[in-house]
């Protein structure tokens, strides 16, 4: 046999019995010593590497900006014209909004007829009766804001630019972007 392979392998045998020795008596403390005082091990903790948070990217939804202002009203009433047409548009909304946060602004118009005081009132009752029927659809899950333009965006003239001034302009925009 070689004499080198015998010299490894001797020391070999020598390095593993030293290390388990080390490894059992000095690090782990197993070996019993013949004094009476028991040393307890001093344990160190290694921290552990912040584990980095995985990155969850959520998809954007698109802006959304409607405007609806082709919902018109009676004469001196808060009663509409075309309430299927209305029913329309609300199934546009709520198909549109579903699933994200935002603001509707609800505007009443009128006609130059009547004291101007009577028309301001009158536009926010319209307002007020659009979001009550949008409510009653089931979008009120947003935030509205409602208020009147009166007659001071009214055009006279006919009869025909009349009814078209007695109007309520529906304002959709997302605020979850």
């Amino acid at each position: 046999m070689n004499i080198n392979l015998t010299l490894g392998a001797i020391v070999f045998l020598l390095w593993s019995t030293f290390s388990s020795w080390y490894y059992v008596c000095q690090i782990k403390g197993l070996c019993l010593e013949s004094t009476t005082e028991v040393e307890t091990p001093i344990k160190t903790e290694v921290p552990t590497p912040p584990v980095a948070e995985p990155v969850v990217e959520v998809p954007t939804l698109p802006p959304i900006s409607l405007v609806e202002d082709r919902i018109y009203f009676d004469k001196n009433s808060t009663t509409l014209l075309d309430p299927a047409y209305v029913e329309q548009v609300t199934t546009r909304i709520k198909s549109a909004i579903e699933g994200r946060e935002v603001d509707i602004s609800i505007v009443g118009y009128t006609c130059d007829l009547g004291r101007q005081v009577y028309n301001q009132n009158l536009g926010l009752r319209r307002a007020e009766a659009i979001q009550t029927f949008l409510e009653d659809r089931n979008i009120g899950n947003s935030k509205f804001e409602i208020s009147s333009k009166g007659e001071s965006e009214a055009t006279p003239g006919t009869e025909e630019q009349r009814q078209k001034d007695r109007k309520v302009s529906i304002t959709i925009k997302s605020t979850d972007q």
